[in-house]
């Protein structure tokens, strides 16, 4: 998913990534149970009132008061007291509860700050529900889970106002303030990152264009001043040198691993994932981008994390792995291993296993007991790991990248390199659909596969852009990447003349932004001859080779209406060559009546719905109509389905579920008879109107 990524520019979209509508929580057969470090509460609440905190022993250094400065406290030296917002003391009482170890047992941490710890290494110690510092094994403080939060905020702010100013600045002055500005802010406010409120007032009263962007660039420049002084003249002239050989000032990439546990799992899964994309032509194409000196293939580290504190909480803890660009590594999901290694264990042992599951230790075990269950998990979602590995590939083999994670280039997600993500796990997708079609169908991509080849490579572009550019902040493209990089030049080159320091401070990060343009543009050019050697090479071949194998492997599967709609996605011209011809249609056509006839159902699946589609579809090209008691039959299912829709959406308490319930309402009514579809009809609009 990877909308990917200061804490590092590895992690700048876990601070700018909109949650995904959050997962139950209800324990399932399935399902690990959340354990008991899970954030139960109840948790101890913000003091604040009482006799004030006073410093006393260590000198108040502005080494010792870092902390502190970076909560938004001073310390007055009169009184000895760290002073916050308003001109209040911090109280005694407050000052302790800061001081104290966070407590995953009654605390909840929000799921995007719970994935940027583990992805950084922090772990969480079962035993007591502390989150452990890497190396030190340290408790993570609730001060420095504050303090950690708020560099994102930071940081996920001035990359928004980078990216607002480039739509301003794109907007001819005169003109109204664009609402793709409006929808900026909203989508970066709802990711949790914090607008001041002035800023806010500012663009929304602007009278055009040219005002806002002179209202924003303002404080822009202001941020941007305040983060290259903070980093301070060693960084800046560190990150504008080139990386030299071997690499001796690229940023230290943190250990993938916290213990020989994780190690020999990680070693395990490796070898299970080698192993299986050994097996295709496109599985050895990826194993041969990862080879070492010796020619031997070396996948990234595999490491199983708790991606969210829950089962399935939004943001990465919805996902089964992700690339992580920072320790440069795979970071497999603990939740969705537990949810696989439950599924393939006995009935009878389900239940205690839950329960035990929600330790990744004796998860961890279970696993390098169960070779079987590891397989199970690498054979369901090896088309997500291909795809996070061609995101580390990419962070390897492009200069751009290297570039934003040591501040040169923005912090933003180019989708082109998502486009080539989902191009090349689709490739190895149709491979897989050869060596293991009934395994195909259950990773969850087969519909998306089948649009990329009904409706081609704009399409799937089309879908990507919408999902990212909707979902996560800082989602863009190298155009528009490029457009940022130029307006922090120009506010670099203005920062400069204001001070001796600044002199020399912008003009050594000006280098390296000069030297992340030249790599922003060579990769721009290199990802579009890619995409137009997939769409005029690559994909032609797939769907040659894809069609026969996903119509193969719905048959074997007992699915004959998804085997229909694929035969008849398949442009006439080109269905011969796929082994498809009117004899085969027909008979599939004939198949699948008979089964919907057989099996009345007052519900409707997706197979259901296209078996459905796909008759109405041979209809349609035949010049006839479905057979009355089909059609009666078709026309009672779509009407009941049309009315659970309806329900769903009526109690559904997320705004986006809401929508898709009646989103799918309307298309089931769209099926339904006449005399019922237009009781349907009311009944969507009135909920639509519904708050």
């Amino acid at each position: 998913m990877n909308p990917s990524r200061g804490l590092a520019a590895a992690l700048l979209a876990a601070a700018l990534a909109g949650p995904a509508p959050a997962a139950s929580n209800a324990p399932a057969g399935d399902q690990a149970v959340p354990g008991r470090c899970a954030g139960a509460g109840p948790a101890p609440r913000a003091v604040l009132t009482g006799p004030p905190f006073v410093w006393s022993g260590a000198p108040a250094t502005p080494a010792a008061l870092a902390l502190w400065t970076g909560l938004g406290y001073r310390y007055d030296p009169g009184t000895g007291h760290l002073i916050g917002a308003g001109g209040r003391a911090l109280p005694a009482a407050e000052y302790r509860r800061l001081m104290s170890p966070f407590d995953a047992s009654t605390e909840r941490l929000d799921p995007l700050t719970w994935s940027a710890l583990m992805g950084r290494g922090y772990r969480v110690d079962e035993a007591t529900c502390r989150i452990l510092a890497p190396g030190s094994r340290r408790p993570l403080l609730r001060a420095q889970i504050l303090l950690s939060r708020r560099g994102g905020e930071v940081g996920a702010l001035r990359h928004t106002m980078g990216d607002l100013l480039t739509i301003l600045r794109r907007t001819p002055a005169g003109e109204p303030v664009p609402p793709a500005v409006l929808r900026s802010l909203q989508l970066a406010r709802s990711a949790g990152v914090r607008i001041p409120a002035a800023l806010r007032a500012s663009l929304a009263g602007a009278a055009n264009a040219g005002d806002a962007a002179a209202s924003l660039e303002a404080a822009y420049a202001d941020s941007t001043r305040l983060f290259d002084f903070s980093r301070g003249l060693k960084a800046v002239a560190e990150s504008s040198l080139p990386v030299l050989p071997g690499g001796v000032n690229a940023p230290a990439r943190p250990p993938v691993y916290q213990d020989s546990l994780e190690t020999r799992l990680g070693r395990a899964f490796d070898a299970d994932l080698a192993a299986q994309f050994a097996r295709t032509p496109s599985g050895r194409r990826m194993l041969a981008r990862f080879r070492d000196a010796r020619g031997a293939a070396r996948l990234p580290d595999i490491v199983m994390v708790k991606m969210s504190q829950r089962p399935f909480e939004g943001g990465y803890g919805q996902s089964a792995a992700v690339a992580n660009p920072e320790t440069g590594g795979i970071q497999i999901n603990h939740w969705d291993a537990a949810r696989v290694a439950l599924e393939t264990a006995p009935a009878k042992d389900r239940a205690a296993l839950a329960k035990e599951f929600s330790d990744p230790a004796k998860l961890a075990l279970y696993l390098l007991n169960h070779p079987d269950a590891r397989k199970a998990f690498i054979s369901r979602e090896d088309v997500v790991l291909y795809h996070e590995l061609t995101h580390i590939w990419q962070f390897r083999r492009d200069a751009s990248t290297i570039e934003q994670v040591r501040g040169n280039a923005p912090g933003l997600n180019p989708l082109e390199r998502e486009h080539e993500a989902y191009r090349e796990q689709f490739r190895y997708l149709t491979d897989k659909l050869a060596l293991e079609p009934r395994q195909s169908l259950d990773t969850g991509w087969v519909d998306m596969y089948q649009m990329l080849l009904a409706q081609g490579y704009p399409a799937l572009r089309t879908w990507i852009d919408g999902r990212y550019m909707g979902t996560f902040a800082g989602s863009s493209d190298f155009k528009t990447v490029e457009q940022v990089q130029a307006q922090r030049e120009s506010v670099a080159r203005r920062l400069r003349k204001t001070s001796a320091y600044a002199w020399v401070l912008e003009g050594l990060k000006l280098v390296g932004l000069r030297r992340a343009d030249a790599a922003l543009r060579a990769d721009d050019s290199a990802y579009r001859s890619r995409a137009r050697d997939f769409e005029t090479r690559i994909l032609p071949e797939m769907r040659r080779q894809g069609y026969p194998r996903l119509i193969a492997a719905y048959e074997g599967a007992g699915r004959p209406g998804q085997a229909l709609s694929a035969m008849l996605e398949i442009p006439p011209d080109a269905r011969a060559a796929a082994g498809v011809t009117p004899k085969t249609v027909a008979a599939e056509r004939d198949a699948v009546a008979r089964g919907l006839a057989s099996s009345p159902k007052g519900w409707m699946d997706l197979p259901r719905y296209q078996a459905w589609q796909a008759l109405e579809k041979c209809a349609q090209d035949a010049g006839t109509a479905l057979p009355p008691a089909l059609a009666a039959q078709e026309g009672r299912e779509f009407a009941a389905a049309a009315r659970n829709n309806l329900s769903a959406a009526a109690q559904a308490r997320d705004p986006r579920q809401r929508a898709d319930d009646l989103t799918w309402a309307e298309a089931f009514a769209a099926h339904a008879p006449p005399d019922r579809r237009a009781a349907l009809l009311r009944r969507i609009a009135a909920l639509e109107k519904t708050p």
